[in-house]
């Protein structure tokens, strides 16, 4: 696939889900709302920052639209987390801090 397919399918997929956010918005269930608004402008934004990665110029640019892409596709994945626990109704999950334990790594 060429550069243009790429773009396009980025750019496809951010209106996509712009487009989608009004329509998330009218679900009743607050935490499925949230949840589901924040995945689809997350996506949106991680798509943006990759169409920008592609079309760019300059060597800084590129970088800073490639760690914008990457940061949002990492907070894409903590609102699919959200999103699907609101929808199931389980609790979100909560870090178990315990007590420190000694570990060890052998290669």
């Amino acid at each position: 696939m060429t550069v243009l397919g790429y773009v396009v399918l980025y750019a496809v997929s951010a209106l996509a889900c712009l487009a989608s956010i009004p329509r998330a918005r009218s679900i009743e269930h607050p935490g499925t709302r949230r949840g589901l608004v924040a995945l689809l402008g997350s996506v949106a934004v991680w798509s943006v920052g990759y169409v920008g990665y592609l079309l760019v110029p300059g060597e800084t640019a590129k970088v800073a639209s490639y760690i914008v892409g990457f940061v949002f596709a990492f907070v894409a994945v903590g609102a699919w987390l959200y999103f699907c626990a609101a929808y199931t109704g389980r609790p979100r999950a909560r870090p178990r801090i315990g007590r420190p334990r000694p570990v060890s790594f052998s290669s």
